[in-house]
C-alpha cells in the first residue's frame, strides 16, 4: 500500500505548489459566488484564492501533512479519504471541484458518487485529470518519472471520463481547454467551443446535476 503521507512530503517538501489561475478565472467568471467543496484540495491553493472572491470554500484532503497546512491558513478543510461517505448533507454545495485529484483516489467510483450526492440540484461539478490517451504518449511521461505510476490509481481517457459523469446523472457536460481561461478569459472563451478537446493533455469537464 502506498504511503501517501510520505509520497506527498517527497513531492512537495515546501508545502506549496503553483496555482493554475485558469481555474480561478473559469470559476469566478462563470459562477460569481457560492458554496464550494474542493476534493483533493492539496495545500488549499485554489480555495485560498476563491475565498478572496467571496466563495464559501471547503476542502478535503487525505493526509495530515496537507490538512495541517490548510488549517494554518485558516481554511475549512478536513482530512478524509474521498472514496468514503463525506461528512456533508445531501444537496449542500453549489459547486464541487476535483482538480488533478480523481486519479489519486483508490475508490474513485464512490468518490464521484459522493460528489454528486453533496451537490445541490443544478449545482456544478468541475473535474480535471490527465487525459490517459495523450498523457501516456507524452514526452513528460516518457521521461521515466515513477511518480505517476505510484500515485495514479485510475487514469481516464476523454470518452471514459465523460461516460462516468453521464452514468451518475450529470448533464450539460462540457469539455474545456484550460489554456484559454488565463489571462484573457472573454477573448478566448468562444475559441474553446471550437477546439478538438479530446486531444488535450488534460481532460477538463464541467457538468450540472439534474
Amino acid at each position: 500500500m502506498i504511503d501517501l503521507e510520505q509520497k506527498y512530503s517527497e513531492i512537495w517538501p515546501e508545502k506549496k505548489r503553483p496555482l493554475d489561475m485558469a481555474y480561478v478565472n473559469f470559476i469566478v467568471h462563470e459562477f460569481k459566488k457560492g458554496k464550494l467543496l474542493d476534493v483533493g484540495c492539496g495545500f488549499g491553493e485554489l480555495i485560498s484564492v476563491l475565498r478572496e472572491f467571496n466563495f464559501d470554500v471547503y476542502g478535503l484532503v487525505p493526509t495530515d501533512y496537507e490538512s495541517n497546512e490548510c488549517k494554518r491558513k485558516g481554511l475549512n478543510v478536513i482530512k478524509q479519504d474521498a472514496g468514503k461517505k463525506l461528512p456533508y448533507a445531501d444537496n449542500c454545495f453549489d459547486f464541487v471541484t476535483s482538480i488533478g485529484s480523481i486519479e489519486h483516489i483508490p475508490d474513485w467510483q464512490s468518490a464521484l458518487n459522493e460528489m454528486h450526492r453533496v451537490l445541490k440540484k443544478d449545482g456544478f461539478i468541475l473535474v480535471e485529470t490527465p487525459n490517459k490517451t495523450v498523457f501516456r504518449n507524452s514526452k513528460k511521461y516518457a521521461s521515466g518519472s515513477e511518480t505517476y505510476d505510484e500515485v495514479h490509481f485510475k487514469e481516464f481517457d476523454f470518452d471514459e471520463l465523460k461516460k462516468e459523469l453521464l452514468l451518475r446523472g450529470f448533464t450539460d457536460i462540457k469539455a474545456h481547454n484550460k489554456l484559454f481561461y488565463y489571462p484573457n478569459f472573454f477573448r478566448f472563451k468562444f475559441i474553446d467551443k471550437l477546439m478538438p478537446n479530446s486531444n488535450f493533455y488534460y481532460s477538463f469537464f464541467s457538468a450540472r446535476k439534474m
